[in-house]
């Protein structure tokens, strides 16, 4: 379990010079002799693991297709575990923390802030998106259309499993192409609503005979209701692999798969406990697969640093050729991305992620659990600003914790998990996400891990401090939304 340690001390580091908040201007210039057609596909809720590219009890032949042509990233974090403000950090190229209300769930777009979705139709692409795009949130009266584009939704399958969304995907974004004017780039968002919740009977004979530990994280109780969720969010993961069998063979019908970068990835992690909207591995780490336009002239097939989401922002303006508005924190993976293979990923890169609320009455007063974290190619560090809140939800009910999951048939709590995905937790968090993927042993009061604490404490409060996180002078401040 995670061992609770109460810090009463302030948190004082001193920032360092490693890490800036925009060094999109350090990478080479990579480009492309033509502006690219940008073609950004998003799962909602789905870990990084739950691929066939990792996981043996699923069957994603698209999805492997994809990497087999275009590079796998192993290592890519969202900037929040919850869809709304990490769909809005995606759109704007901005950490969470920057994005005022539409940091929240179901929090509101705010005015004046234009997406990359925005500034590429107005140089000249055709935009849209299908499914699933900037949300749950409210976009009006700040503006008349979802940030991610025009929405083209109207065309459904006839029928559908239980739990899968009824909108076909494949057929809106041929409508998208077949209104597309002659001769002009898109940029076109496809967000699949699987593998969400709700889910249809979960057929769990494919895990018969498999060690629990093998197909379960540690997180989560070996129950019949579990291995029958668990194989339901596999499942939908699967219906989404065949949409996007459809999807990726329209550009070739259309002959536009030579000039599209195509970007695969999720929101967030998997919504069981543990898990969204948790900053830890389960929550943030998602699967990433880019696959570039022809007219690159060389690809690697594997990455395993460090990126994170708001990399993929200042990526597609790269790979569109359009100057980003200033204030992007990411950085444009291109460079990287052609770069000949080296032996070592670059042990310097982090990811950050935050989190503020996911359920609006999760805690009493619609208080907030304010959270920052840095992930590192080893570890990961999480800042919590208030130990005496509920980082799940208030009790009885710990609505953010996948709490029926946790719960025997009589209702009684499954120890260890209950108390593991429940109990509140301390100012400071760190884990060896290579030795402890689940994130069960918090290192830091470990006087071994006192010099990695501190380095990624200094990067942590460098990056909030040079992007003026507003939690550093008011840790409330989002309660506000």
């Amino acid at each position: 379990m995670r061992a609770i340690f109460l810090i009463g001390l302030a948190l004082v580091v001193s920032a360092c010079g490693s890490d800036k908040p925009d060094s999109s201007s350090d990478n080479p210039v990579v480009q492309p002799p033509a502006q690219a057609n940008i073609l950004f596909i998003v799962t909602d809720d789905q870990s990084w693991q739950h691929t066939s590219l990792d996981y043996p009890y699923i069957n994603t032949p698209n999805i492997e297709q994809l990497a087999e042509a275009g590079t796998y990233f192993s290592k890519a974090y969202v900037s929040a575990p919850s869809c709304t403000p990490s769909r809005a950090a995606i759109l704007l190229g901005k950490h969470v923390w920057q994005t005022e209300s539409a940091a929240l769930l179901e929090g509101a777009w705010p005015a004046g802030f234009n997406s990359y979705q925005d500034n590429l139709a107005a140089a000249g692409y055709y935009v849209g998106f299908t499914g699933k795009g900037w949300g749950p949130g409210a976009y009006k009266p700040a503006r008349n259309n979802n940030p991610a584009g025009r929405e083209f939704n109207q065309l459904q399958y006839s029928s559908v499993p239980e739990g899968i969304d009824a909108r076909d995907l494949a057929a809106n974004f041929r409508q998208f192409l077949d209104s597309r004017p002659a001769n002009q780039p898109f940029s076109f968002w496809v967000g699949s609503t699987e593998p969400h919740r709700p889910y249809g009977p979960g057929d769990s004979s494919r895990f018969a005979g498999i060690a629990p530990q093998d197909f379960l994280p540690p997180t989560l109780p070996d129950t019949p209701a579990v291995r029958r969720e668990f194989s339901a969010y596999l499942q939908e993961i699967e219906w989404f692999d065949n949409d996007l069998g459809k999807i990726l063979q329209l550009l070739k019908d259309y002959g536009l798969e030579s000039n599209t970068l195509v970007v695969f990835t999720s929101d967030n992690g998997m919504p069981f406990s543990g898990a969204k909207p948790q900053n830890y591995e389960y929550g943030v780490h998602v699967p990433l697969i880019i696959r570039l336009p022809a007219d690159y002239s060389s690809q690697q097939q594997r990455i395993d640093e460090v990126v994170s989401l708001v990399d993929i922002t200042a990526t597609l303006y790269a790979a569109a050729q359009v100057t980003p508005p200033e204030g992007l924190v990411g950085s444009s993976l291109l460079a990287l991305l052609t770069a000949p293979s080296q032996a070592e990923p670059d042990a310097n890169r982090v990811a950050y992620s935050a989190y503020e609320r996911h359920g609006p009455s999760a805690r009493a007063n619609n208080a907030t659990y304010p959270r920052r974290a840095v992930h590192s190619e080893r570890y990961l560090y999480v800042r919590n600003y208030f130990i005496d809140r509920w980082p799940n939800g208030d009790p009885p009910n710990f609505t953010e914790a996948y709490p029926w999951l946790l719960r025997d048939q009589n209702g009684q709590p499954i120890e260890p998990y209950f108390s593991l995905n429940t109990e509140k937790r301390p100012a400071e968090e760190l884990y060896d996400i290579v030795e402890d993927p689940a994130n069960l042993n918090n290192l830091i009061d470990d006087p071994d891990y006192a010099e990695v604490r501190q380095q990624l404490a200094e990067k942590l409060l460098e990056m909030q401090t040079s992007t003026e996180d507003p939690v550093l002078e008011e840790s409330d401040y989002f309660s506000q939304f």
